[in-house]
């Protein structure tokens, strides 16, 4: 189906969405279509909103419940500035919209509007903010307590194996049989690292999983982090690494803005130097998910922009692994 069309049949899926949030009069814009889609509202009363949707089958209601739930604790918990749920006329956080011969189940989830904008080019101030507040989310995580029915996916030593093992079936035509071990070597440094992890207090926890820099919103002096769709369970560093291998991609002020992140983050949490083998491993962490995850996704997308992301993401592998050749073998 071509994007227009499926950007079309969501706005009709928007359409049915509002009134289960009492706004059905509401004027809304498309602001990104992908595996999730989001709208911009605009109420009668001039409220701002975010208008989420998610195929069920993609992402089951319980999940989604859950990821709610820890977005209105952190809001309440913490001083941290991130997406709240605006609750449907029933009192749900979440709506689940019943299939139509048009479109598979859907989950409807509405957010007040956080004003901020993205920053393509940040400042040393701006990436101590970042760290200093990701640092607050793991401080939280790690003494939050959900209840019983809490239900988000981990991402564990064995997971991080099993997403790996797409490379397997990928064509040597789309990825080269170099590129290919070269992940594979990564993956092994890296499960090599997250044992070691494993025995360490206070590595692992409830984690946003999706860290990279525009998921931060930046309004004067403040800082946002948005889109907790994937938040999981996971090891800290893979949030620190996501975020890390982007700032370094800053070619004039790089090193600095990691400098920047470690200093800020070492306000609130204790953080190993960067060039640490465990910090290092939640780089490669992040950039082994970013070429998997690519493989992963429809034809349409991995034309769009996915393929680019996937050579990048390699070019910063081959850099890190280049430093501990040899270290880590079989």
């Amino acid at each position: 189906m071509p994007y227009s069309a499926r950007a079309a049949q969501q706005r009709r899926i928007a359409a049915e969405a509002l009134p289960y949030f009492d706004m059905g009069d509401a004027a809304y814009q498309l602001l990104k279509h992908g595996t999730t889609t989001t709208f911009r509202v605009v109420s009668l009363a001039e409220q701002r909103y975010v208008l989420r949707l998610q195929p069920h089958s993609r992402m089951p209601l319980a999940v989604v419940q859950s990821e709610v739930r820890w977005l209105s604790d952190i809001a309440v918990h913490t001083p941290l500035q991130v997406p709240v749920p605006l609750p449907a006329m029933n009192g749900d956080l979440s709506v689940l919209l019943p299939p139509t011969p048009e479109h598979e189940a859907q989950i409807a989830t509405c957010f007040i509007w956080i004003p901020g904008r993205y920053k393509q080019r940040l400042t040393i101030r701006d990436a101590e903010l970042i760290g200093r507040n990701l640092a607050i989310l793991h401080a939280y995580s790690s003494t939050y307590k959900p209840s019983a029915s809490f239900q988000r996916w981990p991402f564990d030593r064995s997971t991080f194996r099993e997403n790996a093992a797409v490379l397997e079936q990928v064509d040597t035509t789309m990825l080269s049989a170099a590129a290919i071990e070269l992940v594979h070597t990564a993956i092994r440094f890296v499960q090599y690292m997250l044992a070691i992890l494993d025995t360490e207090s206070a590595s692992y926890g409830l984690i946003h999983a999706d860290t990279n820099l525009t998921n931060w919103l930046f309004d004067a002096d403040t800082v946002a982090l948005i889109d907790f769709e994937v938040c999981c369970y996971g090891y800290y560093v893979f949030d620190i690494g996501r975020l890390l291998h982007e700032l370094a991609r800053d070619q004039n002020h790089g090193t600095a803005l990691m400098q920047a992140f470690h200093r800020g983050y070492g306000q609130i949490r204790p953080l190993p130097p960067l060039a640490d083998p465990r910090i290092q491993a939640g780089i490669l962490m992040s950039l082994v998910d970013i070429v998997t995850w690519t493989w992963t996704l429809e034809p349409w997308m991995q034309a769009a922009w996915a393929g680019k992301l996937a050579e990048r993401a390699l070019t910063q592998i081959q850099q890190i692994m280049a430093q501990f050749q040899g270290d880590v073998s079989g």
